[in-house]
């Protein structure tokens, strides 16, 4: 009798034990996912804003080179024109 007891007990244990293993398991894997897809977000986040950044630029030193200049020469391109061309231009990187 004592013993039935103390067997039962025992699994009652080694069942809460398993459970307890298998449910820190499950927060680990959860938590690595969650984080794996956060950074890949980050990074996709990070790679449009370096483009942007960089389209931007672009952009701005070629206005401001026809800005500095003031008159343009017959073969440069208008301000308009070259608008049109880096906005086609960023839309790329969209």
């Amino acid at each position: 009798m004592e013993q039935k007891m103390e067997q039962k007990m025992e699994q009652k244990m080694e069942q809460k034990m398993e459970q307890k293993m298998e449910q820190k398991m499950e927060q680990k894997m959860e938590q690595k996912m969650e984080q794996k897809m956060e950074q890949k977000m980050e990074q996709k986040l990070s790679k449009s804003q370096m483009a942007d950044e960089e389209m931007s630029t672009m952009y701005y030193r070629a206005l401001g080179k026809l800005v500095l200049h003031g008159r343009r020469k017959k073969s440069e391109p208008h301000a308009g024109i070259l608008h049109n061309i880096l906005r086609v231009e960023m839309s790329v990187y969209d």
